[in-house]
């Protein structure tokens, strides 16, 4: 807006998350112009309403203008990455820090310490661990991988009463992308009357997007927990365990002390199968921050009798721990 002249619309934006999709010179009446993005998110070429070319740019993998590529018949300050780029200095706003493209590094030292075990990470001016082809910043603390693929760790379990093992899996919620494997290990060591005292730990990927902030976050979960609960039958599963989190907004959100409550059922299978039984079950905890967990658990497995089954009801605590 224009202070200087009763405060009249010079620009209107509009956005799809963080990243601006168009702008009108003036406000929605006024004609529009469309930006088209790569895969990094930065602004490769700017179109009218007609889908006439106005402004294209070209970029080294760390942001510059090569042999002044740029050309601009209409006035745009997004370039690189999506970011706003400030003619002045010509240096990139990313919130936290100034990056300059022709330097390659960001203006002043991260806010964010590194890991000893990944040495790139100490280095306090680097951009996106020199790996701008596949990783963005957009706040000046965090890179993140762009594109990247899943993975999930399993563990193993040695002895057990109604027991599984688990595979992280990737849920989609209305609050964004959440998924973390908590119940690795599920052991309940049988009693007289199938009444039991049990102990679960495990490790696991964790990864989501907060829909407040538009950060993605990853990391690694350690967990353990100890409780008790009812059993019959006896033998082991392997299972698929799909988590989801409806309020998890960042990677600490899912550490702390939680208490669960869950359960798994197995029915016996087709005769000379790999696997003698099918296992369906299901669990939710509740950590002390707030932070709920939805997990479902589908697997096979080997057992006795023609159907087992466990509930149980445990108290236990995870700890994060951040990648980047």
């Amino acid at each position: 807006m224009d202070a200087d002249n009763d405060n009249s619309v010079v620009r209107s934006y509009v956005y799809s998350g963080a990243q601006p999709i168009a702008f009108y010179e003036g406000d929605y009446t006024d004609p529009a112009y469309i930006y088209l993005h790569d895969r990094l998110g930065s602004v490769r070429q700017v179109l009218d309403s007609s889908g006439n070319v106005k402004n294209t740019y070209t970029y080294t993998p760390f942001g510059q203008d090569p042999n002044s590529q740029f050309a601009e018949t209409v006035e745009n300050p997004f370039r690189f990455t999506g970011q706003w780029y400030d003619n002045e200095i010509d240096q990139y706003y990313l919130r936290a820090r100034m990056y300059d493209p022709q330097l390659m590094r960001f203006c002043a030292i991260d806010q964010i310490r590194g890991k000893f075990e990944q040495p790139i990470t100490n280095h306090t001016h680097l951009y996106c661990g020199n790996n701008p082809i596949n990783y963005i910043d957009l706040d000046g603390k965090w890179a993140v991988v762009v594109g990247g693929s899943f993975s999930s760790t399993m563990a193993t379990d040695i002895v057990g009463q109604a027991s599984e093992t688990g595979i992280a899996s990737l849920a989609r919620g209305n609050l964004g992308y959440h998924a973390l494997m908590r119940q690795a290990l599920i052991g309940l060591l049988a009693l007289q009357a199938d009444i039991g005292l049990g102990a679960t730990g495990g490790a696991g990927i964790a990864f989501g997007k907060s829909e407040d902030t538009d950060k993605w976050f990853f990391g690694a979960v350690y967990h353990g927990a100890a409780g008790g609960g009812l059993a019959r039958g006896k033998g082991v599963s392997l299972t698929m365990d799909v988590g989801y989190s409806p309020n998890a907004q960042k990677l600490s959100d899912l550490g702390g002390w939680y208490t669960e409550v869950g359960g798994t059922v197995t029915v016996q299978g087709p005769p000379l199968s790999w696997f003698t039984g099918f296992t369906f079950g299901g669990s939710y905890s509740l950590g002390d921050n707030g932070t709920e967990l939805w997990t479902v658990n589908l697997g096979a497995g080997v057992w006795s009798g023609t159907a087992s089954w466990e509930g149980h009801a445990y108290r236990g605590y995870t700890h994060t721990y951040e990648w980047f």
